[in-house]
């Protein structure tokens, strides 16, 4: 399973609300994200994680600018959280070629 990091900040939703990701404006921008297979694969299998938190924290503040250190504040982030305070989703999808 191949692992890709898409960190994408939504400050308020209501609940049940509809997002697409990428939204609108960042399409405009030429923004998308596409799938593919490594180099000798004929198919794979990816996961799409979706973590919301309840409630509004200070202390969300991830780098951008590299990736490992932005992984790691995640990590560490997450692993703080109460876990009543967070809602997770899996989406798993199979690419073929």
């Amino acid at each position: 399973m191949q692992m890709r990091f898409i960190f994408y900040r939504l400050f308020v939703f209501s609940f049940a609300q509809e997002i697409t990701i990428p939204d609108e404006e960042a399409r405009k921008r030429g923004i998308k994200y596409k799938v593919g297979l490594l180099p000798g694969k004929e198919s794979d299998t990816e996961m799409v994680k979706i973590l919301a938190l309840k409630k509004a924290q200070n202390n969300f503040d991830i780098t951008f600018g590299n990736y490992q250190m932005a992984l790691k504040k995640l990590q560490y982030f997450l692993v703080d959280l109460p876990r009543d305070e967070v809602v997770e989703s899996n989406i798993i999808y199979s690419i073929v070629e």
